[in-house]
């Protein structure tokens, strides 16, 4: 089986491609440019979630997609691009990683684009699993010298144990819907 990781060289990407590492599964990651030194184990596929023919050839070969983009104007469309070349491809399983309560807030581009998307994944006949993390503790960095400087505040949510779970499931997904 092999699975495709859209986003893997961002933080949350990142983790999620560890996690499959760990659990041996094969992973394919589409990135923009070709790594100086490719991660170990995994294979490369060079492209832009903006260019359907890079998608479909990092696409092509794949049994599961891990769909994360990130916050652009173009969200949407490279969502679109990708989802509807896995649909074109009868993948096994798509994983969205939208956003929280992303159908309640339609007003906010961001959460427009993770709507919509989720939309179609919902219209069509591919199994799919939506993710919608509600918050990242990696945005209170460039705050943390003025939150602890004032204000004791104890947060801790790991990333990492979520990561693991969602990689755990996704081998073994069959259908969601």
């Amino acid at each position: 089986m092999t699975i495709l990781v859209t986003g893997s060289t961002g933080t949350v990407g990142s983790h999620v491609l560890e996690e499959l590492r760990k659990r041996d599964a094969h992973a394919r990651v589409l990135v923009r440019k070709q790594p100086a030194t490719p991660p170990e184990d995994v294979e490369v596929a060079v492209g832009d979630l903006l260019d359907p023919v890079s998608v479909e050839k990092a696409i092509r070969g794949v049994d599961k997609l891990y769909l994360l983009n990130a916050v652009v104007p173009d969200e949407l469309t490279q969502g679109l691009i990708a989802y509807g070349l896995a649909k074109k491809h009868r993948l096994k399983q798509v994983v969205y990683h939208s956003v929280f309560r992303a159908d309640e807030f339609k007003d906010v581009p961001h959460f427009a684009s993770k709507s919509t998307i989720e939309a179609a994944l919902k219209a069509y006949d591919v199994p799919y699993t939506i993710i919608r993390p509600n918050y990242f503790h990696q945005n209170d960095e460039a705050l943390k010298e003025a939150l602890l400087g004032r204000v004791f505040i104890r947060h801790h949510w790991d990333l990492s144990a979520s990561l693991r779970l969602t990689c755990e499931i996704l081998p073994k997904l069959r259908r969601s819907h």
